[in-house]
Parts: C-alpha cells; structure tokens; sequence
C-alpha cells in the first residue's frame, strides 16, 4: 500500500500482511528532540539549557495536510524536569516547497507554538526541489526562515548506504529488525535503491529580507539569525532531519545573547492507525515564523 509520509516530498510504501488493519489509514512514529541554549556567547557556559523530547504521530489528513499531535512531551529545564500539557493536535499545510502553514483549534501560547515550529519546520524541505532538478548537486534557492526570507545554499548528493555509514562512523550488525515499509522522494524519482540522500541547506544570514521586528514587543528583544544549517537524510527505510540555529538577541539594556536552537526528528515506524480521523475544525493559521519566543526565559 502506497501513502503520502511527508506532502510532495515523501511516500511510503508498507508491506500489508493484513489489509483490514489499515482501514483508517498510517500512523508515522517520530521521535523529536529540542534544545535551547541561552549564553551571552557561543563559547560560553549556558546560562539556561532547556530540553524538550516527544512523540510525534502523524496521519495523512489530505493530498497536502498531516494531522500531528504530541504523546509523552517532556520538558526539562536546567536540572528540573517537568511534563508539559501540550495535548491538543494541529494540521500542517504542505506546498511543493514545504510547510505553509499550521492550524490550531484555538489560540495557544507562544512558548508552546514555537516548540511546535522548532519540531514541524524539520519536515520542511524549504525549496521545491523539481524546480532545481538541471542546478543539483548545488544550487541557491530563497527559503522561508523563523525570522526572514532568506536565500539558501542547497546541496543534494546521494551515497551508497553503506558507503555513508562508514563515513559516519556507524556499522550495520543486522541486528536491527526489518521496517515494513519503503520510502520513496517523490521529488527525486531518479534515486538508486540502497542510497541515502543528504540533502544540506546552509543560510546566508546577512541576505535575508522581511525580517520581523522586534520579537517581543515587551521586552523589546531585537533579533537575529546569525546562522542556519540542516541536514535530511532520507534511505529506503530513514528518515532524519536536523537542525541548528543561532539566534542573537539585544534587549533594552543593550545585553547581547546567543539562543543555540537544535532540532531533530526521526522516522522510527510506522502503525495502523487505530480509529478514524477526528472532526477538523482548525481554524488558528499561523505560519512557521517566532512571535514572541520563550520571553520570560530570555529577558536577563
């Protein structure tokens, strides 16, 4: 059975013992991790860690739309962890480029939102790769970040699997069990099996335009990226994307800090879901770009 993983990006391909398990359709698995880091340099101590860790489920909702919701969030900061009550689910809207939008039953705060964009935006290719297809393995592209538009240096090179394994550093013991199902990029239908495609953005900060000013209109924080890389890496049977940020912020006492924003997510399965999809009324749109941030953290 064949289902959209990731809109215009990726498909799945599960092997179905039992057809009359999936009448509701896929659950994908992702584990998330978040990590911010709040020093007044990047070679600093931390003056804050805060970790967040999730289960993200997601369900195809239509052509261009995921379901997702939260299971087991937690939230550890410094030396205190806590459980976060981050229970409702929300859509993610897909264009060939990536994500557009997020819709939310109703208004959350903006803490929570933005562990949300931090987690989602790791699905988002940020450029139809299609329309760069003749410019690969490298090529610029403008791309939609947190706090700007910015252009994007885009690399896309594709290894033998275990080729790439060696390089980093990693050994396939065939201790693993087999995974059901077969990923396909549908934006890239000229990739050999057995390959892994890494696909590479890198950020040319000071080009971006449409930057939003200030962040928080409290604490008048005023913001920067300084810089942006990710990395995808996409197998028969992989899926993972991570992502780092550095983001410098002024306050009005003229402090400079440094927020290290590292993001990841992984495939680890894929379910028969196990009901119908709920009743969507998501009428919240917001789009992947900070409002306010964690301001009660960052006002130092």
């Amino acid at each position: 059975m064949n289902f959209i993983l990731i809109p215009f990006f990726l498909a799945a391909n599960i092997l179905v013992d039992r057809p009359n398990e999936w009448i509701f359709g896929p659950e994908y698995v992702f584990h998330a991790n978040l990590t911010y880091l709040l020093s007044a340099d990047v070679l600093d101590e931390p003056l804050l860690i805060i970790n967040v860790t999730t289960t993200m489920r997601c369900r195809p909702e239509m052509i261009d739309r995921l379901y997702c919701r939260f299971e087991d969030v937690a939230i550890a900061e410094k030396h205190y962890p806590e459980t976060s009550s981050m229970e409702y689910s929300f859509l993610i809207e897909f264009s060939p480029r990536g994500i557009e939008n997020l819709r939310l039953p109703t208004v959350i705060e903006d803490e929570q939102l933005n562990i949300i964009r931090s987690i989602v935006k790791e699905l988002s290719v940020g450029t139809d790769l299609r329309e760069n297809v003749n410019s690969m393995p490298v090529f610029f592209a403008r791309e939609r970040y947190a706090l700007g538009d910015c252009p994007t240096l885009f690399s896309v090179f594709e290894y033998d699997k275990d080729r790439n394994m060696v390089a980093r550093g990693q050994r396939d013991d065939g201790g693993e069990e087999g995974k059901n199902y077969e990923l396909e990029i549908l934006s890239l239908p000229q990739r050999r099996s057995n390959s892994v495609v890494v696909i590479g953005k890198t950020m040319e900060s000071k080009r971006c335009t449409k930057l939003q000013e200030p962040v928080d209109g409290k604490s008048e924080l005023n913001v920067k990226i300084s810089k942006s890389t990710s990395k995808m890496h996409v197998s028969d049977d992989t899926f993972r994307s991570q992502t780092e940020m550095h983001v410098k912020m002024v306050n009005l006492a003229e402090r400079d800090f440094i927020v290290q924003d590292i993001s990841s997510v992984e495939l680890v399965g894929i379910e028969p879901a196990k009901e119908p999809l709920p009743f969507l009324n998501y009428e919240h749109v917001v789009n992947l770009r900070f409002r306010e941030g964690m301001k009660h953290n960052l006002v130092i």
